[in-house]
């Protein structure tokens, strides 16, 4: 026991927080990967290795699939996070560690909603069902 705590609560929750932040980190990382690339890229178009050129660019973060699929894949850590929190809550139902599972739950719920957030506002660039695809110019 870690004071009025039970040390495997202690241990789950300070887990859940570090899922966390490595979703928010991961998230961050990944936005700034992008706005680099677009940094060093050419407006408009990209030379490929068979003299192609790409007419319209990749969409911008997080608008693009990879961006939507790093949001995706930080919102699994959450989810992981929440999972364990509840988890370990139903264990260990006494009052000091249901103040942590609270204050966990809290921190959850907030990444989750602006990550959640970002991604409902992002929608994807994928052609309707039947719709083809835009080619690019050869």
């Amino acid at each position: 026991m870690i004071g009025p705590f039970v040390t495997e609560s202690v241990l789950v929750y300070g887990y859940a927080a570090g899922l966390l932040v490595t979703a928010a980190g991961l998230d961050r990382l990944a936005r700034r990967v992008a706005g680099r690339s677009e940094r060093h890229r050419e407006p408009g178009h990209a030379p490929l290795h068979d003299g192609h050129e790409i007419v319209r660019g990749p969409r911008p973060w997080p608008h693009s699939e990879a961006g939507r699929f790093h949001r995706g894949l930080a919102l699994v850590l959450v989810v992981l996070a929440a999972s364990l929190t509840l988890v370990e809550a139903v264990r260990h139902p006494a009052w000091p560690d249901l103040a942590l599972a609270a204050a966990a739950l809290a921190a959850i719920a907030v990444t989750g909603r602006w990550l959640t957030g970002h991604l409902r506002a992002t929608p994807a660039d994928f052609p309707e069902p039947g719709q083809k695809a835009a080619k690019h110019d050869r």
